[in-house]
């Protein structure tokens, strides 16, 4: 099997999920790892015409990205963010996600991530300071 460096005759840090799908669209990369949410987002936002990009391969499902905070964020920061993050759905906040696909945000593990034998491994990966 080859490895990334010589399968790919190079590649692009284009910054974030939303840029490289930009680069995709406008042709000048022929390909992108986006965020599910984000194609969703833009989907929505920009519809495409057909056949501009198609999605070849799609991992999951996941639990979504989970939101972090500083490690030393006092504990009252910590839950006011998380009450706040459980109670946007009945706020008009929600306005502004009409037609994106966004129910609420839900409670989850680190065992949710973990679920997965790949993402098990990934995770023992990237302790042992291989980063892919």
């Amino acid at each position: 099997m080859r490895s990334e460096s010589e399968f790919f005759s190079s590649t692009v840090a284009s910054g974030s999920h939303h840029e490289s799908l930009r680069l995709v669209n406008e042709g000048l990369v022929d390909a992108a790892a986006i965020d599910s949410t984000v194609l969703a987002i833009e989907r929505h936002l920009r519809p495409s015409p057909a056949g501009r990009f198609r999605i070849i391969e799609s991992w999951g499902p996941w639990p979504v990205q989970p939101v972090v905070v500083r490690a030393s964020l006092e504990e009252a920061a910590k839950a006011a963010i998380i009450e706040a993050l459980a109670e946007l759905h009945r706020t008009r906040a929600m306005d502004a996600m009409i037609g994106i696909p966004f129910e609420r945000f839900a409670s989850v593990t680190y065992e949710d991530y973990t679920a997965a034998p790949a993402v098990v491994e990934a995770a023992r990966m990237m302790g042992a300071g291989e980063h892919h």
